[in-house]
């Protein structure tokens, strides 16, 4: 697939049906495994004030992005062998791990993995049904997060749908766009709530009714999006069982001229910052070159990335895209790391130890024990685990400790722990 900013009009079209006819070929979207950054900065929402379920690690960002875009971010993570640090630090521990190996052979490596999945890009009117984005839309209710992606360079060999590029109206369009599905949603729901609690006397659905009634407020009366208000624990759980749209959490994606980025100068992008600061405050903005990425992808060796970032002063910043995708899901990891194999494993922010165990095998939760821990950055710091030993920076952690973000845990457990529970049932 040649980059955005090479195709036609005639490829561009033929690329966009033929998108479609992958995807219901598939039946629902197509998934890409993107591999995270180490030990990101934590900035997420609270959980209880959050509208995203926190039950599952195992979570998912979409993109969405307007008409004429096909995903840049996608096309470049195709051509990528690793794309983060995490793979770095499961490259790191795994040398070390093959360093001590008395058999032949070469420990494993299983990096951790964050689902991305693309869209059709939306039009004013989406809504509505028109264009493409829409028969889409209704397929992500489930997601977690979304990356909106928003066109911030001019070409004219690629056009825009509405005429001209203006990255502030794009991302007002589509803001409403998925205002208008929750609201659709709302409607549609809202109506069969209320006739099961006045006609039908249903006591047990009316907390749910009132919830939906707050819905209404903020999202018709007010015109707001459902994560700017506050929100009732019980609210929650009503907002995760209608997986309303604007409830998730969202991150700004602005793709500029690969002039610009390498400049680190775009006349739209303290537009597009001015905007998401009043009407999404708190959102990440993370500006990059989708041609850039490209070109980077398509150099053969590390060296001839390497020379490029050097040359131009940039760097790839598919680390803190995929990184900020981590932020938004309110995940972490951990890495187990053995002669075997080296492993980093995804957890929900504030986990503790057992149940971060129990992401490995049921008995391990049950049977836990304790927790040998040090962290990523001192293991890479002092260069082996002994090294970290012996500054101290090795630690034993019982069930009340929280996995941090980039731990390197060995968990000790009573092997019979499941056996006993299972003979108990």
């Amino acid at each position: 697939m040649k980059f955005l900013e090479e195709l036609s009009k005639e490829f561009l079209e033929k690329a966009r049906k033929q998108f479609l006819i992958e995807a219901h070929k598939k039946t629902q979207e197509r998934v890409l495994g993107w591999m995270p950054e180490a030990a990101p900065e934590v900035i997420p929402e609270e959980p209880a004030s959050s509208c995203m379920a926190a039950a599952s690690a195992e979570k998912t960002c979409y993109v969405i992005r307007w008409e004429i875009f096909l995903s840049v971010v996608i096309v470049v993570v195709e051509g990528r062998k690793s794309v983060s640090s995490v793979s770095s630090a499961v490259e790191t521990m795994s040398k070390s791990s093959n360093e001590q190996r008395k058999q032949p052979g070469m420990a494993s490596k299983v990096p951790a993995y964050l689902n991305v999945v693309d869209i059709a890009g939306l039009v004013k009117g989406a809504a509505e049904g028109q264009g493409l984005g829409n028969a889409f839309l209704s397929h992500i209710n489930a997601c977690d997060a979304i990356f909106h992606l928003c066109r911030a360079f001019d070409d004219p060999d690629v056009t825009h749908v509405e005429g001209e590029v203006d990255p502030v109206r794009d991302l007002s369009i589509i803001a409403e766009e998925l205002r208008l599905k929750d609201e659709e949603k709302l409607l549609i729901n809202l109506d069969k709530v209320e006739k099961l609690v006045t006609r039908g006397g249903d006591k047990k659905i009316k907390p749910e009714y009132e919830t939906l009634l707050k819905v209404k407020e903020v999202l018709i009366d007010e015109k707001k999006h459902l994560r700017f208000a506050d929100w009732s624990a019980h609210d929650i759980e009503v907002l995760n069982k209608y997986l309303f749209l604007t409830s998730k959490p969202c991150i700004y994606l602005a793709n500029l001229s690969e002039k610009d980025f390498i400049r680190k100068k775009n006349k739209w992008l303290p537009k597009i910052k001015e905007w998401i600061d009043k009407n999404d405050p708190g959102a990440s903005l993370i500006p990059f070159s989708g041609l850039f990425e490209h070109k980077l992808a398509e150099m053969e060796s590390d060296t001839e990335r390497k020379a490029y970032e050097e040359e131009t002063k940039c760097t790839t910043m598919l680390d803190r895209i995929i990184t900020t995708g981590y932020k938004a899901l309110q995940l972490e990891y951990f890495f187990t790391a053995g002669p075997d194999e080296v492993k980093a494993w995804t957890i929900q922010k504030g986990t503790k130890a057992p149940q971060a165990a129990g992401r490995i095998h049921t008995d391990f939760e049950k049977g836990f024990i304790m927790a040998e821990v040090m962290h990523y950055k001192d293991f890479k710091e002092e260069g082996s685990e002994a090294a970290a030993k012996a500054a101290g920076k090795y630690r034993q952690q019982g069930r009340n400790y929280v996995v941090e973000d980039g731990d390197i845990i060995f968990f000790k457990f009573n092997a019979g722990a499941g056996l006993k529970d299972a003979k108990k049932k």
